[in-house]
């Protein structure tokens, strides 16, 4: 009897540890499927809603490019005007529509905002009427920006605290790529963004009979740095060959040499320039450079003061809700950032690596931490 108790008690552990084990993989397989439930239901609807995407993207686009190509030498208040009156309308009246949307990794599509398409074209709108007010318009820019730039770089500058008036004349000068920008900034207000982001090397040209320039910009076609011309009010000898190589590299393909000062040069392909002029305004600009760059207007305005204002404002009176905003806005790209690591980590390597082992799993997803 003692012996067929022993036996008996060890065959009951056996089948509480097979009922155990058995427990764990149907719940792991009843959270798998409703893991994969989810993910069918997010991708089906990303699939259903491709025709969709596909018929507005031509005004989403005619209007970014727009933005892109005519804006940057006016005002704000002429850019809203344009963004929210004339050119809303003129899509509206193509039967077009614009939607700034996003495919997320855990929750699909996501519509920042759109257009409706209805027309209406009994209504005339003035030059002083708004289709959009303040907050929708700010919500307009915002997603228009985040759909040129993407949406790390958007929150990497939202993370930063950079008005959305900067933000326009940012997002001009990062995707001005066939044509040097030409910044409109007789007091020097973007400046320093240009020196942070991009690392530039600045030189003067009050004096243009200086050879350290010359060497200097030859320096920067080898080494592949960037340089920020400041003062440059003409299209001179120094510049113009760095405007026509620039507007030709894309047409041709020796676009590792330029002819410099008569010498024939090997230009890094990460080289780069700025050229900021000293007048406020376009009209005053030659047009042999106006057309050889990309005009971005730095200038305060009305609007981009009260901007700033309402920032200033809110960082003196509120600073632990200020920096607390900021925090919160990194931590979102962080978290963004590992996320996407993650999906394509996964993607990539789930046939390569037995991930049905739970620490072999959480020790590669430990690396994205």
């Amino acid at each position: 009897l003692s012996q067929n108790f022993e036996e008996a008690t060890v065959d009951k552990k056996d089948q509480e540890e097979k009922v155990s084990i058995k427990e764990n993989q149907l719940k792991t397989a009843s959270q798998l499927n409703e893991i994969l439930s989810r993910e069918l239901e997010r991708t089906s609807k990303i699939f259903q809603s491709t025709s969709e995407r596909q018929s507005t993207l031509t005004g989403t686009c005619s209007i970014s490019a727009a933005f892109l190509i005519y804006l940057g030498p006016y005002t704000h208040g002429f850019r809203r005007l344009m963004l929210t009156v004339h050119w809303i309308k003129s899509i509206r009246d193509r039967g077009m529509t614009i939607v700034f949307d996003q495919i997320s990794p855990v929750k699909g599509r996501i519509i920042n905002w759109q257009l409706d398409s209805i027309q209406d074209n009994q209504i005339e709108i003035n030059d002083e009427q708004k289709l959009l007010s303040g907050s929708e318009y700010r919500q307009m820019l915002f997603s228009l920006i985040e759909f040129i730039l993407g949406d790390q770089m958007y929150l990497e500058w939202l993370s930063k605290g950079v008005l959305s008036s900067d933000m326009e004349n940012h997002t001009i000068i990062v995707k001005s790529i066939e044509y040097p920008p030409l910044i409109i900034d007789p007091f020097g207000q973007i400046d320093q963004w240009i020196k942070d982001y991009y690392n530039v090397q600045t030189i003067y040209f009050d004096d243009e009979s200086n050879h350290e320039i010359v060497m200097l910009i030859e320096q920067s076609f080898l080494s592949g740095s960037k340089i920020y011309i400041k003062n440059c009010n003409s299209l001179d000898s120094l510049v113009y060959p760095l405007a026509q190589w620039k507007s030709t590299s894309e047409k041709f393909q020796n676009t590792n040499l330029i002819i410099y000062c008569g010498r024939r040069l090997f230009c890094n392909p990460s080289f780069r320039f700025f050229i900021q002029t000293d007048f406020d305004s376009l009209d005053k600009v030659p047009p042999s450079l106006s057309l050889m760059t990309t005009s971005i207007n730095c200038q305060y305005s009305v609007e981009t003061l009260l901007d700033d204002l309402r920032q200033q404002v809110f960082q003196r009176v509120q600073p632990n809700y200020y920096q607390r905003k900021l925090s919160i806005l990194h931590l979102i790209l962080i978290c963004q950032q590992r996320i996407q690591s993650i999906d394509s980590f996964l993607k990539l390597n789930s046939i390569r690596f037995d991930f049905t082992k739970k620490l072999f799993l959480f020790y590669h997803l430990t690396n994205f931490i």
